[in-house]
């Protein structure tokens, strides 16, 4: 009977998910957040000329080039400047595929690139080898620090949207501001890299000398990295309260509120009907794209409270990591597909549209005269 210790059927099982499906899940995922960048990140401001906009009501005479109508006159043609707004789960979300997208692309160099010259057997100072190196001792950080960022962004998108939904004019002066969306997101990328800095520090790096003149730049765990006070501290208190237990419960409690309060509004129009109806996908979103991490994330977590010292060595060990491996990568290859089902097809991110006229003092259209208006495509309430 086999042991969880012995080496069949786990190292096989490691070759195939290691080789095999982690850097198919990476260059994949790695595609369809591009692809999700590409989409969120469009921006245009386009010109539309010859429409006839009603002007405001004068009584000055005509001149040549007006049309009169019973009540007034309307002004020429003019140049009108269409400006596009994204909805305010549209920065968020390109904050989400960005950290996505280093993330498969450090996997690719931190987990993979080891992986491949372990299974392949090949030359202990080659140059993949060196490269394995570099890439575990100076990218492991980032690969952890775009994670952090990933699920604080989903906890600040979770209290943004609570606050837009359940007490919409709080939020009336940040939906005027740019800069008060864009802070916030900086902010959460400078924390995660300064909570996952001490990472840069549990390598000790030497240079060593292999023959001839050839030199091998390795790395080996150093004093912070060996020391139980700080694995105790780091991996089992502060990691797993920052990153898993403190952002759940976050998260889970605002999007319960979000959904209790959609579903006891009164529908007053066939408008707000669909603007709520838009607003309870973007929450089923959120609570998937959040499922969907602690799900692949878990064994993550478990694993920090193994003693590795002593099991470090078992086959059924190294396994469970790989598998742990794929999982963390499988939540930035799902989460693009999340963002298309659950938008319907990105169509619940559409733009609102509005127009500025060349012309300073027009300021409104006034009722009862036909005019070209901008095409609304509004998904709802500002954030």
């Amino acid at each position: 009977m086999l042991t969880c210790n012995a080496t069949y059927p786990w190292r096989p099982l490691g070759r195939i998910v290691d080789l095999f499906i982690l850097p198919t899940l990476c260059i994949v995922g790695l595609f369809l957040n591009l692809a999700c960048l590409f989409v969120f990140s469009r921006r245009t401001i386009g010109h539309a000329e010859g429409d006839i906009v009603a002007d405001t009501w004068t009584s000055k005479p005509l001149s040549s080039g007006e049309q009169r109508f019973s009540d007034g006159v309307m002004s020429p043609k003019r140049k009108q400047t269409f400006q596009r707004r994204a909805h305010p789960l549209v920065p968020t979300l390109i904050v989400l595929s960005v950290c996505d997208s280093l993330q498969l692309m450090f996997s690719l160099f931190v987990l993979f690139l080891p992986a491949l010259h372990d299974h392949m057997e090949m030359d202990p100072w080659g140059v993949v080898a060196q490269v394995a190196y570099i890439a575990t001792g100076t990218l492991a950080g980032g690969l952890l620090a775009s994670n952090c960022a990933s699920i604080w962004t989903m906890c600040y998108i979770t209290v943004q949207r609570h606050r837009a939904i359940v007490k919409p004019l709080s939020t009336v002066n940040d939906a005027k501001s740019s800069t008060k969306r864009v802070l916030p997101l900086v902010g959460i990328a400078i924390m995660a890299v300064v909570f996952n800095a001490p990472v840069w520090f549990q390598f000790s790096w030497s240079v060593y000398h292999v023959d001839g003149n050839r030199w091998f730049l390795i790395h080996q765990p150093s004093t912070l990295a060996l020391s139980d006070d700080y694995r105790k501290v780091m991996h089992k208190i502060l990691y797993p309260f920052a990153v898993y237990f403190g952002p759940l419960i976050l998260i889970s409690v605002l999007n319960m509120r979000i959904l209790s309060y959609i579903a006891l509004k009164r529908i007053e129009s066939i408008g707000h009907k669909r603007r709520m109806a838009r607003e309870r996908r973007s929450v089923w979103l959120l609570l998937s794209i959040v499922i969907l991490f602690f799900t692949c994330h878990t064994g993550g977590l478990i694993i920090r409270f193994v003693d590795q010292k002593t099991y470090e060595q078992s086959a059924c060990f190294i396994f469970a990591k790989d598998f742990v491996n794929v999982l963390f990568n499988v939540n930035s290859f799902a989460n693009p597909m999340l963002y298309f089902f659950f938008t319907k097809q990105f169509r619940d991110l559409r733009t609102n549209w509005g127009f500025t006229r060349n012309n300073s003092a027009s300021k409104r259209l006034i009722k009862g005269v036909s005019s070209t208006k901008p095409t609304q495509t509004s998904l709802g309430s500002q954030v």
